[in-house]
């Protein structure tokens, strides 16, 4: 995870971008392990993570009731 984090912290706004392009649709698989969850909680503290991409997320989150609920209910979803 220390790795990812640094990535991270040197990634530019296009690469950040990608970054979210790219878990957008499995988000709720991500969320839902310890070092995803931190992982995530890192993207979206990132300077670059704009307003934007929490909607994104969120709809994303949100695609069935069910899958939303499961990944709030979820000891390492609820972080994110």
């Amino acid at each position: 995870y220390k790795e990812v984090e640094e990535m991270l912290e040197k990634a530019t706004k296009d690469e950040i971008n990608m970054v979210i392009s790219e878990i957008r649709e499995n988000l709720g698989k991500i969320v839902v392990t310890h070092n995803g969850g931190q992982f995530f909680q890192s993207l979206l503290d990132h300077p670059c993570c704009e307003t934007q991409h929490v909607t994104e997320f969120l709809r994303a989150a949100m695609v069935t009731k069910k899958y939303f609920v499961d990944i709030c209910l979820d000891n390492h979803g609820y972080v994110a």
